[in-house]
């Protein structure tokens, strides 16, 4: 299986230079989920990211974490790219924490920015617990409830979500942190699978549901 996944711009200071940068985690938490699988790094590069989706046959793409939606043009153009030429493709999509964010961004819902000034629970460095909602995902971990880690300054409350997009997993200030497309193979979440989590079996296994069977919540 081989996945896409982009990158976080990283301005380096020191030597004045612009860089792409990935987790180490993401490789280890691919390599552990599914066997033979190749991990591949899209850069932020307009002119060929869209060629590397086409070209490499990628059976799927993870839009990363990192960079808050206008910190980064070049990334925000190219994420956009990305997502394009998959939803013409067919190709699933998972969305991870700002890859959360900017897939309802791109479907015309919205982001609220500095989430923990307006709800109670603190969403930075902080797990918190999140509701489930629909059976395919609850009959996952048998709970109605799952703790998740959270790293996001900003956030979608339930009203702001894509007409487009169905949630699967709600705070309890509204905040929507699991969503699902109704009529493409988009899956997305707020919390990071790729790191230390309470909710990692069912991480695990809707992750390896999704890029297996596609669209299992039909």
């Amino acid at each position: 299986m081989n996945i896409g996944i982009t990158m976080r711009v990283i301005a380096h200071k020191e030597y004045n230079e612009t860089r792409d940068a990935l987790s180490h985690d993401w490789f280890r938490l691919i390599n552990d989920l599914f066997n033979n699988s190749l991990l591949i790094p899209i850069p932020n590069n307009i002119d060929i990211a869209g060629e590397i989706i086409s070209g490499l046959k990628l059976d799927g793409i993870i839009l990363s974490n990192g960079n808050d939606i206008g910190d980064s043009v070049i990334r925000d153009e190219v994420e956009k790219k990305i997502f394009e030429v998959s939803m013409n493709n067919n190709i699933p999509i998972f969305a991870v924490c700002r890859g959360f964010q900017y897939v309802n961004y791109l479907l015309n819902g919205s982001v609220t920015k500095y989430i923990s000034d307006k709800v109670k629970d603190c969403h930075i460095a902080n797990d918190h617990s999140v509701t489930l909602f629909g059976n395919m995902f609850v009959e996952i971990i048998k709970s109605p409830e799952i703790i998740v880690n959270s790293y996001h300054k900003h956030g979608i409350l339930r009203k702001d979500l894509s007409k487009e997009l169905k949630h699967f997993a709600v705070t309890k200030d509204d905040v929507v942190e699991g969503f699902y497309h109704l009529n493409s193979p988009i899956l997305g979440i707020q919390w990071h699978p790729e790191r230390k989590s309470k909710s990692f079996e069912f991480d695990k296994n809707i992750i390896v549901k999704f890029f297996k069977e596609g669209m299992f919540w039909l």
